[in-house]
């Protein structure tokens, strides 16, 4: 079992679940879409979760083409009840309100090779207001890839804001890549009061001191 600031991520396949209930495959897959005011943008954030526990989300996308995303993925949204992902909602409403990134919501990796979840696991620890840069990230998962292998790992995360992939960034302050928009990155970041950080995007504000 893999803490996450003192709550749960539960895997399967490669290491079964940890959570004291089984893993139901056929469970029916259930859809939700929110909107979230965070950094000064409004984001969709679009939730798939599987026998209650969370598997996949989107960001920037609308409801239907969030649907569509997964959909290709095999994982065909069959249910809109929000029970399923309860929690996790209100998770998502302290963090737009700035109370707290400690989720009570559990996830579950359902997709990856050993080495992006390790990467994601790691991921999962980087405290809000905190960065890590693709290389930083590489070094602490023992990664030969380097930087590039951590970053092809940080562009396939399923679960991206609730695996917080927008606090890893480039070396010299840049934002780096993103698996929404870059815009959207930049807000997170903001949002959660990191600094350090900028790009030929978004560059830092002058100076308007005398």
């Amino acid at each position: 079992m893999f803490a996450f600031h003192g709550e749960r991520i539960i895997f399967a396949r490669s290491r079964g679940v940890n959570c004291g209930r089984p893993l139901e495959r056929n469970a029916v897959l259930c859809f939700h879409s929110l909107r979230l005011v965070l950094g000064g943008r409004t984001l969709p954030v679009s939730l798939l979760a599987r026998d209650g526990v969370l598997i996949a989300s989107c960001l920037d996308l609308a409801p239907d083409e969030a649907r569509a995303v997964f959909a290709g993925r095999g994982l065909a949204p069959e249910s809109d009840d929000p029970g399923p992902v309860r929690e996790m909602i209100a998770d998502l409403r302290r963090y737009e309100a700035g109370e707290s990134d400690r989720w009570r919501s559990q996830v579950r990796f359902e997709i990856g090779t050993p080495f992006q979840r390790a990467v994601w696991e790691r991921i999962a620890e980087i405290p809000s207001g905190e960065t890590r840069t693709y290389a930083e990230l590489a070094a602490e998962v023992g990664s030969t890839g380097g930087a590039r292998a951590a970053g092809s790992a940080c562009g396939r995360n399923p679960i991206p804001l609730r695996i917080p992939c927008h606090r890893v960034v480039a070396a010299e302050g840049g934002l780096g890549g993103f698996t929404g928009r870059i815009e959207t990155k930049r807000a997170l970041l903001e949002h959660e009061g990191a600094v350090g950080f900028h790009s030929p995007l978004f560059p830092p504000p002058l100076d308007q001191g005398g």
